[in-house]
């Protein structure tokens, strides 16, 4: 349910802090990442509010910039006139109802070839934001339009409301279809938010007349919102793990006290909006969440409700790590961090209880806590709006990733009774180290935008630029997928090396942490110098950059015959590196 008091609040605020970012040492609209608007209507007034949620989701100097008035074509041919410059992304906020006008009006008024005129003129403005994706470094986001507003399309008038919305679904189906062809644009679904905030809300006819800006602040203010948490999930950062508490979180009552029978879980109310919640936490794993429990329980109480309660949808095999226990829960929580190698950062708490809430709060700054709500019928709501877990791509990877993590404690008590030479002959690995096509590019963008242990440089980049540089002749992207006797490990590790005919360089070079100490990461560089070897190259170049979280790298060049010269660069001849370890077998 949407809070127009505090969103008032909120519009407030976000304009103030994005007027003092501009007007600091940093608000430079040629920083980085610089993104451009094009509209159909005036879109300065949602400046603001992306540019005040780029700031919130770590975006440090965002600069936008805004192309003129209902300049969209004229802006996708020529986007380096339009925003004064390269951009990184580009937006393109398009409304019928000013592109197309009078094929909309025609059509209403009983022109039936009217629609068919427009739906020919989707595949023009198609063509012309292909160009602009050939210009763009990073993405292209364009809004699905929604339903036209106007007096001719009033909603509640009984004859042409019909008119206007068969219009509008069979523009936008195709319009969709056409435009999503593009690879590298994502959709801004304009048409729904609107309908999540109401039409009636989301208009201000006197800004229309006054300024050709159709819109309140508070519905500028969500889609500055929407907008950044699509530039944020290009980037592929999010959060990765949910902890959850029991009681009064997964089913209503304390299973302590009220027992297998007495708790609230099932098809009636409050037991219903648990469920929902469960359903919720099951689809968020699906796609790669990582899900785990902290409970003051008795552990045997809490397993009968997941094996034995019949409304339980929540099972074991969704668990990456549990803490069932009476000691404080930002200790367990700390604890369930080191065991999945994960920085806190990345976490989502969830539980009832303010104590609980707030100690986790005041212990572990970094942990997103999510308060379940007095009316129990508001949690799958208050859930769901806080937007922490988008994703715009679901890789093979991710929706295997609690399999994964249970396959590796399997592999680490097994180490336990070997020596690590013993372990590591025992485990069978074998490796695939293969040049990275089209169907690897989501995985690769995400590896390389979310590895922060095991990565040389940390330099990000998006999916449209690991593109370019696969296709390019004087680039290779490496990539490296890893399985032994206890399961697939999925596509774990890449690297970017720029060819020269006398000296490769490697840009960057990164493993998931899950694989770390086994060879793999020698084995991929082994291959790279057999293969810069056979091209008649005679010196491989890398760097290492030092961060906050990747000191696990800090020796792999020394360790692998690399000697420095200056402060971040390191060289080594190809023959003097090692080769691929003995107990790795390459496909």
């Amino acid at each position: 349910m949407l809070d127009f008091k505090k969103m008032r609040q909120d519009t407030l605020g976000a304009r103030r802090n994005w007027n003092n970012f501009i007007h600091s040492d940093k608000g430079d609209a040629n920083k980085e990442p610089r993104v451009g608007i094009a509209g159909s209507f005036t879109v300065e007034p949602i400046v603001p509010y992306l540019g005040d949620e780029l700031l919130k989701r770590g975006f440090s100097e965002p600069g936008i910039v805004v192309a003129p008035y209902n300049q969209v074509f004229q802006t996708c041919l020529d986007p380096f006139s339009a925003f004064g410059g390269d951009v990184d992304f580009i937006i393109i906020l398009a409304r019928i109802e000013d592109l197309f006008p009078s094929e909309l009006i025609e059509y209403v008024n009983g022109e039936n070839e009217a629609l068919a005129r427009a739906l020919e003129k989707i595949g023009e403005l198609a063509r012309a934001v292909n160009v602009s994706r050939s210009k763009v470094k990073e993405s292209i986001i364009l809004s699905i339009p929604p339903y036209p507003d106007s007096l001719m399309t009033d909603l509640r008038n009984l004859r042409v409301s019909r008119l206007a919305a068969t219009f509008h679904r069979r523009f936008t189906s195709e319009w969709v279809q056409v435009m999503g062809a593009i690879d590298g644009l994502y959709f801004f679904d304009f048409d729904s938010l609107e309908r999540h905030f109401g039409a009636g809300q989301a208009h201000d006819t006197r800004k229309w007349y006054l300024y050709k800006q159709p819109y309140s602040e508070e519905f500028c203010y969500l889609i500055g919102q929407d907008l950044a948490r699509i530039l944020s999930a290009t980037k592929g950062v999010g959060k990765k793990c949910i902890v959850v508490d029991c009681d009064n979180t997964l089913w209503g009552g304390i299973v302590g006290e009220d027992g297998i029978e007495g708790i609230e879980l099932g098809s009636d109310f409050p037991g219903n909006a648990y469920l929902d919640f469960q359903k919720q936490l099951i689809e968020l794993h699906r796609q790669g969440l990582l899900l785990a429990i902290v409970s003051k329980n008795n552990e045997a109480d809490v397993w009968e409700i997941f094996d034995n309660h019949d409304a339980m949808l929540l099972k074991r095999e969704h668990l990456a790590a549990w803490r069932i226990n009476w000691e404080p829960k930002p200790k367990n929580i700390e604890e369930i961090a080191i065991e999945l190698n994960l920085g806190l950062d990345s976490f989502v708490f969830v539980d009832d209880s303010d104590f609980e809430i707030d100690s986790v709060r005041q212990l572990l700054p970094e942990v997103t806590c999510i308060q379940v709500p007095e009316d129990i019928s508001f949690l799958p709501e208050e859930f769901n709006s806080q937007y922490l877990f988008d994703r715009l791509t679901l890789t093979r990877e991710d929706s295997s990733r609690t399999a994964m993590m249970r396959e590796e404690k399997v592999r680490q008590s097994a180490s336990q009774s070997m020596t690590q030479e013993d372990f590591l002959a025992s485990l069978g690995l074998t490796v695939e180290i293969f040049l990275v096509e089209n169907n690897h590019l989501n995985r690769v963008t995400q590896l390389t935008n979310k590895t922060n242990q095991f990565n040389l440089t940390t330099i990000r980049h998006s999916k449209a630029e690991i593109e370019e540089m696969a296709n390019r002749s004087d680039c290779r992207i490496y990539a490296i997928r890893a399985k032994d006797r206890f399961g697939d490990y999925g596509l774990i590790g890449t690297t970017i090396v720029k060819i020269a005919d006398s000296c490769w360089e490697i840009e960057n070079l990164l493993l998931s942490c899950r694989i770390l100490g086994r060879g793999v990461e020698s084995a991929l560089i082994a291959k790279i110098a057999e293969d810069a070897k056979k091209n008649g190259v005679e010196e491989i170049k890398a760097a290492f950059i030092l961060t906050k979280k990747n000191k696990p790298a800090q020796s792999f060049l020394p360790d692998h015959g690399f000697r420095k010269e200056g402060e971040y660069q390191w060289y080594a001849a190809p023959d003097v590196l090692p080769k691929i370890p003995a107990h790795i077998k390459v496909k």
